[in-house]
């Protein structure tokens, strides 16, 4: 299988514009939430990407699905 490199993009200055964009459904939930997403993010790169390191965090429904629509 052929390795695919992901673009390069600042993922955590792209998580701060989100955050504080107030035009967004997810705003203020997102920015409230930026440290502990921000912190999980940096535990996903540091498992190499694993899913199975991380613990879950419990956010709301309305917020998941503000987030889905991004």
């Amino acid at each position: 299988m052929k390795r695919i490199d992901p673009p390069p993009v600042n993922d955590i200055q792209e998580l701060q514009l989100l955050a504080d964009n107030t035009q967004l459904s997810s705003y203020p939930s997102l920015l409230n939430e930026y440290i502990r997403f921000s912190s999980q993010y940096d535990k996903y790169i540091q498992s190499c990407g694993n899913p199975w390191d991380l613990t879950t965090l419990g956010i709301t429904d309305p917020f998941k699905r503000a987030l889905s629509a991004h």
